[in-house]
């Protein structure tokens, strides 16, 4: 499949499993560059690591049910770019 979505950049949240992840894993398989997020950081520095080897993947740790956490992901993903 060609989402034509090669080089762009995604935000996926709650990707550490589950249809996130999964989600996470399609757009890299796609070329894209994604930002995975989740509230766990062990757990979303596993899923880096898995998806850094298809592509380049960034994770953020931040609890979006929060105004502090809200804040830290638009921050980190500005940052990035």
């Amino acid at each position: 499949m060609d989402l034509k979505i090669k080089g762009r950049l995604a935000l996926v949240t709650g990707s550490t499993q589950g249809i996130g992840r999964a989600i996470a894993e399609t757009l890299i398989r796609e070329g894209a560059r994604v930002i995975v997020n989740g509230r766990n950081a062990t757990r979303l520095n596993d899923v880096v690591r898995v998806l850094a080897r298809g592509g380049e993947v960034h994770g953020i740790a931040a609890d979006l049910a929060t105004a502090e956490g809200a804040s830290q992901l638009v921050e980190a993903v500005a940052a990035i770019g």
